[in-house]
């Protein structure tokens, strides 16, 4: 696990300060990799490659990056390539090998396939390779985008990096927010690849890869996507075979010359995770979990102790107080050089944190499962409302009209009245967990200036094109359980989950692994009947019968009760004195917001509407960012 960079002339021409450029960028993403730092170039000073090293596999100095092979290849890899022993064993009659790690054998599989390497890797990884006898560089993310990958191309020169703050150290590259990203991170309190917040910098998508030749051609395309088998809806077999599948996937994650801890929350998909690790650990895990101090509802210590008690780990608790929280906001607003509207982050950021703490620097995590199989209990709200939704959307567009001023008087904090309001709008049905603002707030408290630069029509485009991509993969097997597991694996989990991962463990210098979207997992959850999911209205149904012969009852079918933050108890003065100190001079700054309009919401939240608390909480992010990263 480690952090990348790299500047590339388009023409070859000498790039001028490079080797400051890059130690400059590899200082800036130093916590990703604090063990080992390397700069390479070419002769003619063309190519600049930097990485940050956190030593996983091989703790020797065979292991720095950026790494060379015999025949003049260099690469710069982040991630972790699980398969890489197997691997390296079917390529050792060819080439020969000096260090125990991935990164080695990724260099002998391309010279032995050549861009199709990437089929053979079982792993989360983005990495550059430079091939001075074609003299292009390759790039690709991984297939379920769990490794970061930004760039930009501008002014003769292609860098790309692990984390945007790097890109924004460059003297070419500007500063400037992309208004349509913007109002998308208002809606789904993140930005989707390919944008990012900032106009002409870019996010490779999972699964893509990209050929670009030193004064010729370039290629960006995708490489792999879900595979659709026939549907098995036999239960029993059901339960076996994602049982072997989800083992197998804990089992690779294994793999390390340090040692593998785990988050621990007592629910059913971390609980799954320690309970299939304990079996390759070797010597009791270590497992961590926290706690809020005095508020009932946010905490679930008993069960993780529960199954630390079952499992035999070395378990590590941390209780979490207001102060705590407060304490950490500012440090929030620098971890995440692109705006993501989660108050989760702040448990997740002190556990990584307490991992650090504790020397573990591998960590396996629960996520994926929930979208991969319909976890969520309020996705069945969109099952219930589907065909209302399907009438409504149909009827003539002045009767939608005169339904739609009715649908404003319902109340907005209940989902069907959204999903009613798309309807009538004629919006997508699911937009995949947008859980920031809704679009009249969005539209009552944005400036008029500002909106004139929006596109309507492209607020959902991210959904629309992965519906136009279901369509067409799905064919027969379609329905309305697939499609929103669909949108999580494809939208929610890496512009979301995995990015928040990323940061948070990377900022303490800890890798956290996620069994659930090893690719062989997704595949195998898109392979089985939707019922099977769903079966008797209980979320992630075929999971937890699958877990019952290693898991307690009490553990798999208690009320799912999330990792969540007391936003509204421990947080709504701090926020709302903050947005309100700073609302005028920000508003007319920027130019964004109506701050009347603004200020009238803030109010509403003061007053006990805490339906708009995720708004707020929206709101305040983006403002504290935007001083933090805009105004620095």
């Amino acid at each position: 696990m480690c952090g990348i960079n790299g500047i590339i002339s388009l023409a070859g021409q000498p790039i001028s300060n490079g080797a400051n450029l890059l130690t400059k960028m590899n200082k800036l993403i130093e916590h990703r990799g604090p063990d080992d730092s390397g700069i390479w170039h070419n002769s003619e000073n063309s190519i600049y490659f930097g990485h940050q090293r956190l030593s996983i596999l091989d703790l020797s100095s065979q292991g720095h990056q950026p790494m060379v092979d015999e025949v003049g290849n260099v690469i710069v890899f982040n991630g972790e390539i699980y398969n890489f022993k197997e691997l390296k064993e079917q390529l050792r009659s060819k080439y020969t090998f000096r260090s125990s790690t991935d990164t080695e054998v990724i260099l002998a599989l391309y010279r032995e396939y050549g861009e199709n390497l990437l089929e053979y890797l079982n792993g989360m990884f983005a990495f550059c390779l430079w091939d001075p006898k074609k003299r292009s560089c390759f790039l690709a993310r991984d297939r379920i985008g769990i490794k970061p990958l930004y760039y930009v191309k501008k002014a003769g020169v292609f860098a790309f990096s692990s984390e945007l703050r790097t890109l924004l150290a460059l003297p070419w590259v500007d500063r400037e927010i992309e208004p349509q990203s913007f109002y998308n991170y208002l809606t789904y309190n993140k930005v989707s690849a390919p944008e990012t917040i900032f106009a002409g910098i870019k996010k490779f998508e999972p699964a893509h890869k990209y050929t670009l030749v030193i004064n010729g051609r370039e290629k960006y395309q995708s490489y792999w996507n879900i595979k659709w088998d026939t549907l098995n809806d036999n239960e029993t077999t059901a339960q076996t075979e994602f049982l072997d599948v989800l083992e197998s996937a804990v089992k690779y994650r294994m793999v390390s010359d340090v040692p593998v801890g785990a988050f621990l929350s007592g629910g059913v998909d971390s609980s799954a995770i320690v309970a299939l690790a304990s079996k390759y650990a070797g010597s009791p895990m270590t497992t961590f979990s926290v706690g809020f101090e005095g508020v009932d509802g946010f905490d679930e210590r008993q069960f993780a102790r529960q199954i630390s008690n079952q499992f035999g780990t070395n378990h590590i608790e941390q209780v979490i107080n207001s102060d705590d929280i407060k304490n950490l906001l500012p440090k929030l607003v620098d971890i995440f050089d692109e705006p993501l509207a989660d108050a989760t982050s702040i448990p997740i950021h002190l556990i990584s944190k307490l991992a650090k703490e504790n020397d573990i620097k591998v960590i396996l995590t629960g996520d994926g499962a929930d979208e991969l199989f319909f976890g969520y209990r309020n996705w069945f709200q969109y099952t219930k409302f589907q065909s209302i939704y399907t009438r409504l959307e149909q009827l003539p567009r002045a009767l939608r009209l005169i339904l739609k001023k009715l649908a404003y008087l319902m109340p907005a904090s209940k989902a069907s009245t959204e999903i009613i309001k798309r309807a009538l709008d004629k919006e997508e049905f699911f937009l995949g967990g947008a859980g920031g603002l809704k679009e009249t707030i969005k539209r009552s408290i944005l400036s008029s200036d500002f909106l004139g630069t929006i596109d309507f029509d492209a607020r959902s485009n991210s959904i629309s094109r992965l519906k136009a991509e279901f369509d067409l993969k799905a064919s027969a097997n379609k329905d309305l359980i697939r499609w929103m597991s669909y949108v999580g694996t494809r939208e929610i989990i890496p512009n979301y989950y995995l990015y928040r991962a990323d940061r948070l463990g990377m900022a303490n210098s800890i890798e956290l692994r996620v069994p659930f979207l090893d690719h062989n997992v997704v595949n195998y959850a898109f392979s089985i009947d939707s019922k099977l999911k769903t079966k008797n209205q209980i979320p992630k149904y075929i999971v937890k019968k699958s877990l019952e012969s290693i898991l307690p009852r009490d553990i798999l079918y208690r009320k799912k009760q999330g990792f969540c933050v007391p936003l509204n108890e421990w947080l709504k003065k701090e926020i709302t004195s903050y947005l309100k100190s700073g609302l005028t001079e920000f508003c007319s700054r920027t130019g964004y917001f109506n701050s009347s309009r603004l200020a009238s919401v803030i109010k509403r939240y003061e007053k006990g509407d805490n339906s708009l608390a995720n708004s707020i909480w929206n709101i305040y992010f983006f403002m504290a960012w935007h001083n933090r990263w805009i105004n620095a």
